[in-house]
């Protein structure tokens, strides 16, 4: 969740250009420039980079010309996100270009096609104007994520079909088990909020796989899987609960408890975010689930939780106290809809456009800073539209009724530095449920300087996800390996 071009929250949710699939059209070429489209065409990639609150962003207009002449292109931003946006229009006449993205803004410029180059200001649909110079290139946006494990791996690996019949859908996954005699420990990785494959990829980190990799090689077996309806999974995401995830999480569970090479007595769950919510649910549902290690995993309430969230991204963007009070109050009411019973999402819908017209006055530096929180806001409301259920469940759902019944070794660790899930809450509370519980095989640790995605980090705003080239913490997975093998051999 990070930001686009345009500065008022409507606009600058990158929440709100992920996933836009816009036909791309063209326009033709000018005569003058027309006689240059053999050797000096404008097809290829050009990169630059913009200044935006503070930070440099990389861009790069990818154009298409047919023989013809007619241009087509693809906007992307990979320090923002993954998603490559359309152009809607692409004009050239002379050196003049002008091109537009719809609903983020539009470019115009003067090219040199002999050079390579090419100058002028980028326009969000607010009106901010920022300059923005480009360069024809040849560099292959790859980000670099050196702990992305890759063939041929020291244990083995196997695609597996894991059916949940409570879910009447069947789960996709990889299995992977060190090299040896066995049986092995073994771990069910469950993911973070949202739609997530069975590595949790986000801006090319692949989470999941860097854990199943450390493991693996520490003499752990894991599990992990694409959530349902993505990837190659089956059965339907959009409306399903945090409840209906958790029985996918349990048909994973049982069915890791049967492989060959896995010690039924020894098996247990790790979870990431919502992850973290899952895995005490399972364990409270199923027997037979002997750890679980807790991940950035929220304690309170979910209203509570977001609200939290909220008010951590928008004080660290730099919003006042009384641009965060409004926030914080106009929100409270909207979950208050979202909560009663039942839910009244078409008026909670309605004070947020209210809210989102009244933004549209804010200063162009005000709007800047609701960049991340923008990006939250604008998840939830998406959430709002659709009709899910999801977030009403969420906002109602209080963590501690499950954890104050678990009574196996939990380890349970969250960065310093996440604004998501903000550890000097969590982390206590979960601790405070888990003793109520009669536990005391119970280990808490805040890691010092690391974020959500436990990446060691600067500030922890979601925006520097993308720009770290660590994925995971190696000091992290020392202390969940350690754990691991220190509570599966008593």
């Amino acid at each position: 969740m990070a930001t686009t071009l345009s500065v008022n929250i409507k606009k600058t949710a990158l929440g709100r250009i992920i996933g836009l699939i816009v036909c791309a059209y063209g326009l033709s070429l000018s005569a003058a420039d027309q006689k240059l489209q053999d050797k000096e065409a404008l097809s290829g990639d050009w990169v630059g980079e913009m200044d935006f609150g503070g930070k440099q962003f990389r861009f790069l207009f990818h154009f298409e010309q047919s023989k013809s002449g007619r241009i087509s292109g693809v906007f992307r931003a990979p320090d923002m996100s993954p998603a490559p946006m359309p152009m809607t229009d692409v004009r050239l006449k002379g050196r003049d270009i002008y091109l537009s993205i719809k609903t983020v803004g539009s470019y115009r410029g003067k090219v040199s096609l002999k050079s390579g180059r090419m100058s002028g200001d980028w326009m969000g649909e607010d009106g901010n104007q920022l300059a923005l110079d480009l360069k024809r290139s040849k560099e292959k946006w790859t980000y670099d994520r050196p702990q992305t494990p890759k063939a041929p791996f020291s244990y083995q690996t196997r695609e597996v079909e894991i059916p949940n019949k409570l879910g009447d859908n069947r789960l996709a996954g990889t299995l992977t088990v060190p090299k040896g005699r066995g049986p092995f420990a073994a771990v069910v990785l469950v993911s973070d909020f949202g739609p997530q494959d069975r590595d949790g990829t986000i801006h090319d980190h692949k989470p999941l796989a860097v854990i199943a990799d450390y493991l693996a090689k520490k003499g752990i077996a894991s599990l992990r899987y694409d959530d349902r309806g993505i990837g190659k999974s089956t059965g339907t995401y959009e409306f399903a609960t945090t409840m209906d995830l958790a029985t996918d999480a349990a048909a994973a569970f049982e069915f890791l408890k049967k492989q060959q090479m896995v010690d039924a007595g020894k098996v247990g769950i790790i979870g990431h975010g919502e992850g973290g919510l899952i895995a005490p649910i399972v364990a409270d549902k199923r027997k037979g689930v002997a750890f679980m290690v807790l991940l950035a995993a929220p304690g309170v309430r979910g209203d509570q939780m977001l609200l939290m969230q909220n008010e951590a991204l928008g004080r660290a963007t730099g919003l006042d106290d009384a641009m965060l009070d409004l926030t914080r109050r106009f929100m409270s009411s909207v979950y208050k809809l979202l909560t009663q019973n039942p839910p009244d999402l078409k008026k909670a819908e309605k004070m947020w456009m209210e809210f989102e017209e009244k933004t549209k006055s804010l200063p162009p530096e005000e709007g800047a800073k609701l960049m991340e929180l923008g990006g939250q806001l604008e998840w939830q409301l998406a959430q709002v539209k659709a009709q899910s259920p999801w977030l009403s469940w969420i906002l109602a759902y209080d963590p501690g009724r499950v954890l104050a019944k678990v009574k196996v070794p939990v380890l349970v660790l969250n960065g310093e530095k996440d604004l998501q899930i903000l550890a000097d809450i969590n982390l206590p509370t979960i601790k405070r449920h888990l003793l109520a519980a009669g536990n005391r095989r119970v280990e808490v640790e805040k890691m010092r300087g690391l974020n959500h995605l436990f990446q060691k980090a600067e500030t922890g705003l979601p925006s520097e996800y993308a720009l770290i080239e660590q994925t995971f913490s190696t000091s992290a997975l020392k202390q969940i390996a350690g754990w691991l093998i220190k509570t599966s051999d008593k």
